[in-house]
Formats: C-alpha cells, structure tokens, sequence
C-alpha cells in the first residue's frame, strides 16, 4: 500500500476568514470552487474570544453556482455556540454534492465581540497529487 503526504492529497480551503463579528447578524462566506476536489469535506471552525449575550449558529452551505442558490449541506450544521463557548475547535465532515461550498454564520442577542474563524480540508481527486494544502482554492 503506497503512502500518501498530506499535502499532496488534501487542499485547505478557507470558508471564512478570521473575523470579529461585532452584531447580530448573518454573514456568508465566498464560495470555494471545489471542481476536481472529492465530495469529502472537513470543516473546522476557531472560536476565539466572544463577549455579550449571544448566540452563534454556523452551517456549511453548497451551490451549483458561485454567487446564488446556497442551501444548508445535510450534517453540515454545527451545535450552537455562546459566550461560554469561547476559545473552542469544532470539526465536521460531510459530503458535498454541488460544486461551490461556503460558510453561513449567524449571530443572534447581544453581540459585543464573536471572533470566527472556519476552514475545510478536502480530499484530491483519485490518482491527483499536484495540489498542495498551503495553496489557496
């Protein structure tokens, strides 16, 4: 059985960039082209501090196109967070079935401060190993 390096099979992809979201709010993540990449996903998400009296709800959405048509993926919904949940690591795979994925965020209640930060890792397609993890999508 021949060894793989990680970085030669898996991609990581950023779903939403470290942000402080100061409000209640829905904010949405770019879409990632994920063509040629398997239908796999990890998706991760860094919580750093948050303050206030809120609540935070994060789902991983796909689409056919880039910009429009974003649904919540099946299994793909992360268990809601609050202030006590500050400075946690979430993990979550599912599978995608559509080409673009992105993160969906809302923040509900008082939100003083909610530093977020979510990332996938995707699997190569079988038999490709020219993609590297520190290149982005």
């Amino acid at each position: 059985k021949k060894m793989h390096k990680l970085s030669e099979n898996y991609k990581a992809i950023e779903l939403f960039p470290i942000t402080d979201i100061a409000s209640a709010t829905t904010t949405n993540g770019t879409g990632v082209d994920c063509l040629g990449l398997r239908d796999d996903l990890v998706a991760v998400v860094q919580l750093g501090a948050m303050t206030g009296t809120h609540t935070c709800d994060v789902t991983i959405q796909e689409s056919d196109a880039s910009g429009s048509g974003y649904a919540a993926i099946s299994g793909a919904v992360f268990t809601q967070t609050d202030a006590n949940s500050d400075n946690t690591i979430a993990c979550i795979g599912f599978k995608r079935t559509k080409r673009y994925v992105r993160a969906s965020i809302v923040t509900a209640g008082t939100v003083t401060s909610n530093i977020i930060g979510i990332s996938g890792l995707i699997k190569a397609e079988e038999g490709k190993v020219d993609l590297n993890s520190a290149t982005a999508a």
